[in-house]
């Protein structure tokens, strides 16, 4: 006699065979995807914690605009909207220059920079501080400030909410992050 097999058993053979390699097939591919996401979560969040930390600086080290030029005419103001509204801040840097952070309309974060502590200098100065393959959402990011002013005895501190995703990518590839960030003056503000 001779040993053989019979069709049904090479069939479930191939059947079983062809169910395990398709589970291990799925895996392989699903854990593929999850890496692409993680990488580009991780991208993400790279490029924005540098650009929230070089505007935190900034924003930090401001100073006071004792005549309003600047501030679009706010005396002895920290901080004012920039010419986006709640899209930006305006403010005189540590270099006694005055510079603003808004949200272009291109969906990245742009930065003015006057040579003067004037904000008329700030008219085609725009340098962009996030990358062409992200994109902010213009209608939930924003700026919010408080104790801008001498009146209202509070220290000047500006509030960031950023919506952010890379854009045109597989969607297995996309990544979102909301972020908020409060950032206070450092130097104490005194009445003047």
């Amino acid at each position: 006699m001779k040993n053989a097999y019979t069709l049904i058993e090479v069939l479930t053979t191939i059947a079983i065979f062809l169910l395990i390699s398709g589970s291990v097939t799925g895996l392989f591919l699903s854990s593929v995807m999850t890496q692409r996401k993680a990488l580009a979560s991780q991208k993400l969040f790279d490029n924005i914690s540098y650009t929230l930390e070089y505007m935190s600086r900034a924003l930090r080290m401001a100073k006071k605009d004792i005549n309003g030029e600047c501030l679009n005419g706010l005396p002895k103001y920290n901080y004012s909207a920039s010419s986006q509204g709640v899209t930006g801040v305006r403010f005189i840097n540590y270099h006694y220059k005055c510079q603003e952070f808004y949200l272009a309309n291109n969906g990245r974060i742009s930065q003015r920079l006057s040579n003067t502590t004037s904000s008329a200098g700030l008219v085609g100065t725009d340098t962009e501080l996030t990358p062409s393959d992200f994109i902010v959402s213009t209608s939930t990011s924003k700026f919010l400030i408080f104790g801008a002013d001498q009146a209202d005895n509070l220290q000047p501190r500006v509030t960031i909410f950023l919506d952010i995703e890379t854009k045109g990518q597989k969607p297995e590839s996309k990544a979102r992050i909301k972020i908020q960030t409060m950032i206070s003056q450092r130097d104490l503000d005194v009445q003047e």
